[in-house]
């Protein structure tokens, strides 16, 4: 896979609630990959989302 320069990486993420989709959002955030969240409930892609903000790298 090539990446460009400047390019927007976008991955879209399932069941990022918990367990292994949400490891695999963290892991893809932790790598500059921007994820797109997708969670059954609210209550689930609040909290998953939370936990990607934490780990968010800083720029």
């Amino acid at each position: 896979m090539t990446h460009h320069a400047g390019a927007c990486r976008t991955v879209v993420v399932t069941g990022t609630s918990s367990g292994i989709g949400c490891a695999c959002m963290a892991a893809f955030g932790s790598r500059g990959y921007r994820p797109a969240a997708i969670a059954r409930g609210r209550a689930g892609l609040d909290g998953g989302c939370a936990r990607q903000n934490e780990a968010a790298p800083r720029e």
